[in-house]
């Protein structure tokens, strides 16, 4: 059931997942246009953004002349306002930017933003969660740039869904309630089939019933998913457990009876010996030997109101996959990077609990004509800057511009992590 209208006559709007309306009395509401749904959303889902005529034109019409782009914008205007059967959006003369009545709606991508700001909201957003922002509709639906917009937001809303899910599993876990940890983990994979953290759970879980070909199966499927999505391989600590579950099952310790899903973790607790520490998991984890190890940590947006929120997410995901495709590189994943998006923990805490040698910064900026980057390298144990760069290019063409940072940083930082590692080899050589 859609949540309860936060007022009587409001009309009920559904974006994340097919796009649904429904007046106050669960009747359907006309369903607008491909273009109509696009200019909800924009107005729903970035209401921070100062959305001028030229800007929603822009976004919805790019390919066509200023002019032509404004009529079409006032004609959809008139289609959203015929379909819904009221006016949903405001324009300010004095400003001159458009606004969504917001009074007049009940919508669940706004509640779902706005229960994110509130750890203890958390399981709200997550059943408001149903699937992909406007799910059905074409990312380029032959009216770019808003296939771009829509690509984006779609990844930043199922990051903070992902993300949201991850912290309740965390909860759950801690208070041992293994059946609600199981239908966490299970909807995070669902969602995303990346999220290493919900398969650790998993696998730990066909663990504490014996079931060993269950546990590698599972350990398959985080390893496919993640080279698939990340072009990255599971972390050290997944592939510790995984050998720790080979390792204690082969042994053959006193079975425990398959009781189904009943209390997983709890069985495995009482399983004792090496059962229970991989129960336990791991609170930090050491450096990789001799393998160079990095994370990524979320990039820090430095623009004005922090409008580049998306681009800088996207930034720092694409950063991570291209690091994990150098050979003999280890890189953190992304889900457990992004954790620490925020939060003003020294480095080198990070880098310890990631169990990583180094941690990669970068503050991006970007105004009218320019994209600027800085970067920075740092000793996870130290905490010492170790390697620095600047980038900057003007922003003719925005996606070109993402292509090049993302190359040149990544083979800039190859090329100074080969020599640094070389230089170690050499010294404990001699």
């Amino acid at each position: 059931m859609f949540p309860e209208f936060a007022r009587s006559e409001a009309i009920a709007i559904r974006m994340l997942g097919p796009f649904n309306a429904f007046a106050s009395d669960g009747r359907p509401v006309l369903r607008p246009g491909r273009r109509s749904i696009a200019l909800i959303a924009c107005l729903a889902v970035d209401p921070d953004t100062v959305w001028t005529r030229d800007r929603l034109a822009g976004l919805l019409w790019g390919g066509r002349p200023k002019e032509q782009a404004r009529a079409s914008l006032r004609q959809e205007l008139v289609r959203v306002r015929q379909a819904l059967g009221i006016n949903p959006i405001a324009f300010d003369d004095v400003g001159g930017v458009f606004q969504l009545r917001c009074g007049d709606f009940d919508i669940d991508v706004v509640r779902f933003k706005s229960a994110l700001a509130y750890p203890g909201r958390f399981a709200d957003a997550a059943e408001l969660y149903r699937g992909d922002l406007l799910e059905g509709i074409d990312s380029d639906g032959g009216y770019e740039p808003f296939g771009e917009w829509l690509v984006a937001h779609r990844r930043r809303l199922k990051n903070a869904a992902v993300q949201c899910l991850v912290q309740l599993l965390q909860a759950s876990i801690a208070c041992g309630d293994d059946a609600e940890s199981a239908r966490l983990a299970e909807r995070a994979v669902a969602i995303e089939p990346a999220c290493e953290e919900a398969h650790q759970w998993l696998i730990r879980a066909h663990a504490a019933r014996h079931n060993l070909r269950a546990a590698l199966d599972q350990f398959r499927t985080c390893r496919e998913a993640l080279r698939a999505r990340h072009h990255m391989e599971p972390s050290p600590d997944t592939c510790k457990l995984i050998e720790q579950i080979k390792d204690t099952l082969r042994v053959g310790p006193t079975p425990v009876p398959d009781r189904g899903r009943d209390q997983p973790m709890g069985a495995m607790r009482r399983a004792g010996g090496g059962l229970s520490s991989i129960a336990a998991g791991t609170q930090s984890s050491r450096p990789l030997g001799d393998r160079p190890s990095i994370a990524v940590l979320p990039f820090i947006d430095l623009s004005a109101l922090h409008r580049d929120e998306v681009l800088v997410d996207g930034l720092t995901e694409e950063a991570i996959a291209a690091l994990a495709g150098i050979p003999g590189v280890f890189v953190a994943a992304r889900h457990s990077v992004m954790a620490y998006k925020g939060a003003a923990m020294d480095v080198r805490r990070i880098a310890a609990e990631l169990g990583v040698k180094y941690a990669l910064e970068a503050s991006i900026r970007r105004d009218r004509k320019y994209l600027r980057a800085n970067l920075r390298l740092i000793d996870g144990q130290t905490g010492l800057h170790l390697w620095a760069e600047s980038f900057e290019r003007p922003l003719s063409d925005l996606m070109r511009v993402r292509d090049d940072f993302i190359r040149e940083s990544v083979i800039r930082l190859q090329s100074w992590l080969q020599l640094a590692e070389t230089r170690k080899a050499r010294q404990q050589d001699t």
